[in-house]
């Protein structure tokens, strides 16, 4: 994922492609084993120190890296600009992991891509809104 952000191309086709792997990994894992990341967070990190460091580190790598893509996007004017950079990092980490529940729930791919799509409506420019 952090290589994803450090590559120079438009950010809301980085996120198009993070939230489509993460909803097709999730629908073909049949045994709905999840990210190991998020079920380190949700299961351990409140208990072993160690893990909560390694989870933390994690985050605030991707979050920094999403942040700086966020900000360049905002400057080149492909991204609304209604929310500062490191709060949309925020956003789309929670977002993301969080995405992690439905589809180990068996959530349907409607649902699945609802999520997306309502994630990435906080990006959209007056003039994006209006290709719609």
């Amino acid at each position: 994922m952090l290589d994803m952000f450090r590559q120079d191309r438009p950010v809301v086709e980085t996120l198009n492609c993070l939230y489509d792997s993460v909803i097709s990994q999730g629908v073909a894992d049949a045994e709905h084993k999840g990210c190991i990341l998020v079920n380190a967070a949700t299961e351990l990190a409140h208990e072993d120190g160690a893990v909560a460091e390694i989870v933390n580190s994690n985050r605030a790598e991707i979050e920094q890296a999403m942040a700086a893509a966020f900000a360049k996007a905002q400057a080149r004017g492909e991204i609304a600009d209604g929310f500062p950079p490191p709060a949309l990092a925020q956003f789309f980490f929670s977002s993301i992991g969080g995405l992690q529940l439905p589809v180990r729930s068996q959530a349907d791919l409607a649902t699945l891509n609802n999520v997306k799509s309502v994630a990435l409506a906080v990006l959209q420019t007056p003039e994006t809104k209006q290709q719609k």
